[in-house]
């Protein structure tokens, strides 16, 4: 048996010895779990559409027109009205319900003597007035339409009416200017034989302007006059029959509206 050199075994043992203290001595320390990472959602906020895409301009509100007045007749007359030399029985709402119907008998505004004459105040200024009118007049000068009035020796009326002589047309329309009492041609006497129009008389400062229409919305003049009258009322009348006594002719008035030209 050979005898291990104790010189060579004691110093392997010594490291020995040295690296199994150091195993005691180290204490191994599980490790952290890892921390988690949350990861926030991304927020997408609206944009703004881009100014491009923007109205340019706010909605225009419509301009109320001062002058503005309609009356339907329906049931009551709209406030403002007053007549002149009014006879109670010729005029109806009720009988063509909707509708002003005035019988048409005799007389004439310039010689004060034709009735149920509907007015109202004139507005200032520029102004058209309007309605729709049924009337068959087959008696002569017998008269229906708008009125725009100073006095019974200033006015103007313009509609339907029937006459025979010089400067009429029978059966048609027609536009009658008096000024200081007289009466100032011509009176654009227009063949027309439908029973229904649309009468509409504007004023432009001294110019006074006859329009007609048979659908309301394509508009025909018939002529023009110039005065220099002071317009204080305005509205609707019928009569003017010179053959017949007691003969009558109704018009029927479907509204009046009063508007800036």
């Amino acid at each position: 048996m050979k005898t291990v050199n104790r010189f060579i075994l004691f110093p392997a043992l010594f490291i020995t010895a040295i690296l199994l203290g150091a195993c005691e001595r180290t204490v191994i320390t599980p490790s952290a779990p890892a921390p988690t990472i949350v990861i926030a959602p991304l927020l997408i906020e609206d944009t703004p559409t881009p100014s491009f895409f923007q109205p340019t301009s706010l909605p225009i509100t419509p301009t109320i027109d001062p002058t503005y007045f309609r009356d339907e007749f329906d049931d009551v007359l709209g406030g403002g009205w007053t007549w002149l030399r009014e006879i109670p029985g010729q005029w109806s709402l009720e009988k063509v319900p909707g509708s002003l119907r005035i019988a048409g008998g005799r007389g004439s505004v310039n010689a004060e003597t034709m009735t149920n004459i509907l007015l109202r105040p004139a507005p200032a200024g520029d102004f058209q007035i309007e309605t729709l009118l049924t009337f068959e007049p087959d008696q002569n000068h017998q008269f229906a339409g708008l009125v725009i009035y100073q006095d019974n020796n200033n006015f103007i009326q313009a509609g339907q009416a029937y006459c025979r002589g010089g400067g009429c047309v029978s059966r048609g329309i027609y536009m009658n200017h008096y000024g200081k009492g007289l009466i100032v041609p011509p009176n654009f006497a227009q063949v027309y034989k439908n029973n229904v129009v649309v009468l509409r008389l504007v004023r432009k400062g001294t110019s006074y302007i006859f329009e007609i229409s048979g659908d309301g919305k394509v508009f025909y003049k018939v002529g023009s006059h110039e005065s220099d009258m002071t317009p204080l009322q305005i509205g609707v009348l019928a009569g003017q029959n010179v053959d017949g006594i007691s003969t009558t002719v109704p018009a029927v008035f479907d509204y009046f509206e009063v508007s800036s030209p």
